[in-house]
Order: structure tokens, then C-alpha cells, then sequence
């Protein structure tokens, strides 16, 4: 094992009586001990709300408001989290100046605990619940056929379309969160339809 470099991490699921703060972490991500471990979910509102145990990504919102890149790609194995980040994204920069007051407070208490309340108070403040939000996911559009993935293609886009048709009348910049965007095109490869899907996205 000589000049080899290894990096260990433990993650350590607590019990429920333990604070709800990082415990461990490794560079920006840490460990926001709760009950249990949640399998199978990745809504982060929903994760956060029962306290389960997350991993805290949340200082990722702050490289994505100080990027300047208009479009960002982010690619990880399998089960890295990136749809649960997504999620923690979409409901960190949603506008909610229509919301009540007790949804303004629980959007807050959502990310009170995190990294990014504590350490970049500066986002929270400038960033914190300021834009309209698209999120388009495409985990379901998958067909044998070309016909049947763009009937799915324009259904799927057509519901965004109608749940965000306020857009077309403000002039105000909006973030648009794509999940599984390669699912249609690995299903056209192995439909052999490639190049059709290809053209269309």
C-alpha cells in the first residue's frame, strides 16, 4: 500500500434521541443524524419533515448560486442522491412570497439545521425562496417505439407547460431542474430509435 492514498468514511445511523446536527462529515457533505434511514425516497421536503437521517449536501446550493454557468450538468453513479438533491434545490429556490406564513416558516425550519443556514447565511438571505421553479423529470418516458416515448415526451411537457403557463407573462428569470435525463436516451438506444431521440431533445 505504499504512495497509495485512501480516504475513509464512516457513516454512523444514530437513534432518535441524538440533536439534529452534523455528527460527521467528509469536505461540504455531513451526516444530520434522525430516527431511521429512509429507502426508496428522495423527496427532500418529505425526508427532512420525518427526520430521517440525511446526508447534508446542502453547501451544493451555494455552488449552484455562484455559478455563472447557465446550464449545469451534474453526473454520479446510481443512488448518489442527485435526485434528492434536485429536490433539495427545487424547494431551497422556490418562490414563496405566495405562500402563508406557516409555509414560510416551515420552508425555513427545512433548512435551518443545514450547512448552508450556518455557514453561508449570505444565500439564505440573497437566494433563499426567490424564483419560480421547473422541475421536468423524465424517468417515465421510455417506450419500445418512438411513437410511444414522444406521446409520453409531450405529455410530460405539456403538464409543466400548463403548471408553469404564468412564465409566459413575467419577465423573470427561472430555474429549470431536469432529473433522469438520460432515461429516454438509454431506452432509444436499446429500442434502436437513437437517433430519433436525439434529434428531438
Amino acid at each position: 500500500m505504499t504512495g497509495v492514498q485512501v480516504r475513509v468514511f464512516i457513516i454512523l445511523f444514530s437513534w432518535p434521541e441524538l440533536p439534529r446536527v452534523p455528527v460527521i462529515g467528509a469536505n461540504d457533505a455531513a451526516l444530520l443524524p434522525g430516527g431511521t434511514v429512509s429507502v426508496g425516497s428522495s423527496n427532500f421536503k418529505k425526508l427532512m419533515e420525518s427526520r430521517f437521517s440525511v446526508i447534508d449536501k446542502s453547501m451544493l446550493i451555494a455552488e449552484f448560486a455562484s455559478t455563472a454557468d447557465e446550464v449545469t450538468l451534474v453526473l454520479h453513479p446510481r443512488q448518489f442522491g442527485k435526485t434528492t438533491n434536485l429536490s433539495m434545490l427545487h424547494f431551497f429556490f422556490e418562490r414563496i412570497d405566495g405562500k402563508s406564513k406557516h409555509e414560510h416558516e416551515l420552508w425555513h425550519t427545512l433548512f435551518g439545521s443545514m450547512k448552508i443556514a450556518k455557514e453561508r447565511p449570505d444565500v439564505m438571505m440573497n437566494e433563499f425562496g426567490k424564483y419560480p421553479v421547473v422541475f421536468l423529470s423524465l424517468k417515465d418516458v421510455i417506450g419500445k417505439m418512438w411513437n410511444d416515448m414522444s406521446r409520453l415526451m409531450q405529455t410530460t411537457i405539456s403538464q409543466i407547460y400548463n403548471e408553469h403557463a404564468y412564465l409566459c407573462y413575467h419577465q423573470q428569470k427561472c430555474i429549470v431542474l431536469t432529473d433522469e435525463y438520460d432515461v429516454p436516451i438509454s431506452s432509444a438506444y436499446h429500442n434502436r430509435y437513437y437517433e430519433d431521440v436525439m434529434h428531438f431533445l
